[in-house]
């Protein structure tokens, strides 16, 4: 399991609609701060965009209703399935089963998760 202060993790509004973002460090100096150290080169990155903000799982690449998952450690993007654990509110659990690695993570820690749908109100 990735320790909580090794993440950043959000919602907001893309092209596709509502954008799940994750960025998973192996270094941290506290509690949601990388390390300065830190190589861009070494950070996983995962996405899920259009996503209808359900827990599931998805398949980097595939598109489906629920949304389209991405994954890359630096600029080479990897192969492999992202899920987002069940939850009640805001996102907590994610987990990942990919090329470079599997683990898991609590994204409620450093979530900001102030974006919840991206329909205009009226």
């Amino acid at each position: 399991m990735v320790p909580p202060g090794q993440i950043f993790s959000q919602t907001s509004c893309g092209g596709g609609g509502l954008v799940l973002f994750v960025e998973i460090w192996p270094d941290a100096v506290s509690a949601c701060t990388p390390s300065p150290r830190l190589n861009p080169e070494d950070v996983l990155v995962v996405g899920i965009g259009g996503w209808d903000g359900q827990p599931g799982t998805f398949t980097v690449g595939v598109e489906t209703p629920q949304g389209t998952a991405r994954a890359m450690i630096g600029i080479d993007e990897v192969e492999g399935t992202i899920t987002v654990e069940p939850f009640v509110g805001t996102p907590s659990g994610l987990s990942w089963d990919l090329s470079v690695g599997s683990g898991s993570t609590d994204l409620a820690t450093c979530g900001h998760f102030e974006v919840t749908s991206c329909v205009p109100a009226g």
